[in-house]
């Protein structure tokens, strides 16, 4: 069984990247489903190794991101605004955390969604820089933008890979990132940026668990400076190892801020703080504040439409989010490892957060697969698979299967978040009970 779904979950993912029109988006669902439910037998059924041996799990994976780099993204269109954004900054010498690309028209800029060509750049320096080769290289042809993107996709998932290998990860951990079909679909075929974010946790993580306090800065504040919810992870790791080890906490947390303060610095000071906002106002479909908005307000996108009071409207979901990620590190256990810590509060951010695409989910899945009991890796890996076929509700497709992927985006997401949450929030109060039932034991006995 175990060897039928190491073939079907590649198989599966590369059949679902080569349905590509918008009428076929049922099809499409179907075939991701079986390849999820593939990638799931390889997890479970080799967590703890049995017949599999890693490198064959790699190898598995080398034919869907190959598949995912040849072919042109479908859906998202990021890449392009990443290539607009870097041609601001290379050709034109101003910095796109004051210019938009809309300043501005040439073929490359002009292939970024123009109802976003007006933002100003909501990414971190380190980003912007990697975002700037191609018109640094001269590259204008689309071949070669989408491929510079897409590759580096691949080569970080390819980097995760190794790291998770070095350090002794079975075939199930392993299949966790290499088989989900999220990362070819998503992630690598959009040339999205987001496992930029997640190697560089994840190679911090083992960093930490080596002791070596300045390199796990260095990779957080590197994290941080692709996107700013690399600072979340870094607030949880920072706890984690203050609890340990006490004063080591320290290194990490000046390293990481003297990489964040170096970089923006760099890039403009304030100036490239302010179009942070940006995301906001927006909402996804399939979160939690979708379902508020629809059965308690009765006002669709209230937190994300125009107000007076748009301060509440539409920050309001990222504090309560961020309360959720703080309570994984104030309740969190000392029983669990640093994987497993940051992994829990990345996760709770994300069921809590108003605004969540599915290659988000690149920021927490290689980290998934340092979790000691598996609880990390099910929940994360549930919601991927989640938002994975909810998002393959193709636009203009109408199809019988519409109104299924329709009802798990509006009604079926909303629950298995708020019941994800709650399964998290109880195993650390768990957790954290039998904690202090051990001190209390320990101080009786002494």
């Amino acid at each position: 069984m175990t060897w039928l779904a190491l073939f079907a979950a590649p198989a599966g993912t590369v059949v679902a990247l080569l349905l590509r029109e918008p009428s076929q988006s049922g099809a499409r669902a179907l075939v991701l489903a079986c390849a999820v439910l593939a990638c799931a037998v390889v997890v479970v059924g080799e967590w703890r190794p049995r017949r599999l041996r890693p490198w064959m799990v790699v190898a598995a994976c080398t034919v869907p991101l190959s598949v995912a780099v040849a072919l042109a993204p479908q859906g998202s269109r990021d890449l392009w605004g990443y290539a607009a954004y870097g041609r601001v900054l290379v050709t034109y010498h101003e910095s796109p955390y004051v210019h938009p690309p809309s300043e501005h028209g040439d073929p490359v800029i002009d292939r970024m969604p123009v109802e976003w060509r007006h933002t100003r750049a909501p990414y971190g320096p380190a980003f912007l820089a990697v975002a700037a080769a191609p018109s640094a290289l001269g590259a204008r042809s689309a071949l070669a933008t989408r491929l510079w993107f897409q590759g580096l996709a691949a080569l970080a998932a390819g980097l995760g890979l190794l790291l998770l290998t070095r350090r002794g990860a079975g075939p199930g951990r392993l299949a966790v990132l290499a088989l989900n079909p999220l990362v070819a679909v998503f992630v690598v075929n959009g040339g999205h940026n987001d496992l930029l974010v997640g190697v560089p946790v994840l190679a911090a993580v083992l960093a930490a668990e080596r002791r070596r306090w300045v390199l796990a800065g260095a990779a957080l504040g590197l994290a941080a400076s692709v996107k700013v919810v690399g600072l979340l992870p870094l607030v949880v790791l920072v706890v984690w190892v203050w609890r340990r080890h006490r004063r080591p906490a320290w290194a990490v947390l000046g390293t990481a801020a003297g990489v964040l303060a170096a970089t923006y610095a760099v890039a403009g000071g304030r100036a490239a703080l302010a179009p942070l906002g940006a995301e906001a106002a927006q909402q996804s479909r399939a979160s939690l504040w979708e379902a508020v908005c629809a059965w308690v307000l009765r006002s669709p996108r209230w937190f994300s439409g125009p107000s007076s009071g748009g301060l509440v409207h539409h920050w309001a979901p990222y504090a309560v989010a961020a309360v959720g990620a703080a309570a994984v590190v104030l309740v969190g256990s000392g029983r669990f490892g640093a994987g497993t810590q940051v992994s829990l509060g990345l996760l709770a951010y994300l069921l809590a957060a108003p605004y969540v695409l599915p290659w988000y989910l690149g920021w927490v899945l290689p980290v998934l697969a340092l979790g000691e009991d598996g609880l990390s890796a099910a929940v994360g890996s549930g919601y991927a698979a989640l938002l994975l076929l909810v998002y393959t509700d193709g636009a203009g497709y109408t199809g019988a299967a519409h109104l299924v992927l329709h009802t798990m985006a509006w009604l079926v997401a909303p629950v298995l978040e708020l019941a994800a949450l709650a399964a998290v929030l109880a195993v650390l109060t768990r957790a954290r009970r039998r904690d202090l039932a051990l001190v209390e034991i320990r101080s009786d006995s002494s």
